[in-house]
């Protein structure tokens, strides 16, 4: 239901997200969607219950500066038929709906470039010298490890500009660091 009609999609997936999130009295939640029938052009969307406010706001502030970002929308939702996200908790009675980052949202963003790499990054930026694979997840989940983890295009291994991001915000002095973007 989106104020225009009711849409129905069968077998949809929902579960649990979010490791930091899992033990909330409110969950976060991401429902797939069958690829085949996708829904307002996407196959899976996150429903984050943790200050959805601070969220829209934060993305808001993305589109103004003219950044990419995963579009937000507040939405009501139910669990068996009970609104979770009370008013008095963090949810202030809805949930956000965040756009999923990944190949869709490379398209969605990026329509002239929608076979490019995308690297979600889990950095504190410290140079880790000039060998590429020192910012590679080799499996181990890379959170925290100065890691760029590649989420599109995954056959392909070249890391190159990541690398080259993370070897030249590492050793630029910080007042020549803004405006640093990755292709």
């Amino acid at each position: 239901i989106d104020g225009t009609g009711t849409d129905v999609i069968y077998n949809v997936g929902v579960r649990i997200r979010g490791s930091g999130s899992r033990q909330r009295a409110v969950p976060n939640f991401r429902v797939g969607i069958p690829s085949d029938r996708a829904w307002q052009g996407v196959s899976a969307v996150n429903l984050n219950t943790q200050y959805p406010h601070s969220q829209m706001a934060g993305m808001n502030i993305f589109e103004l500066a003219g950044l990419a970002f995963e579009e937000p929308t507040a939405v009501q939702v139910r669990v068996n038929g009970e609104n979770r996200a009370v008013e008095q908790n963090v949810q202030f009675g809805s949930y956000g709906r965040m756009e999923v980052v990944g190949s869709e949202w490379v398209n969605n963003h990026y329509p002239k470039d929608a076979d490019g790499n995308f690297y979600r990054g889990s950095s504190t930026l410290s140079y880790l010298g000039e060998d590429q694979n020192n910012y590679i997840d080799n499996g181990g989940g890379g959170f925290g490890n100065n890691t760029f983890n590649k989420q599109t295009n995954s056959g392909d291994r070249g890391i190159n500009a990541a690398g080259q991001t993370q070897t030249t915000s590492a050793t630029r002095p910080p007042s020549t660091q803004s405006g640093l973007t990755a292709t």
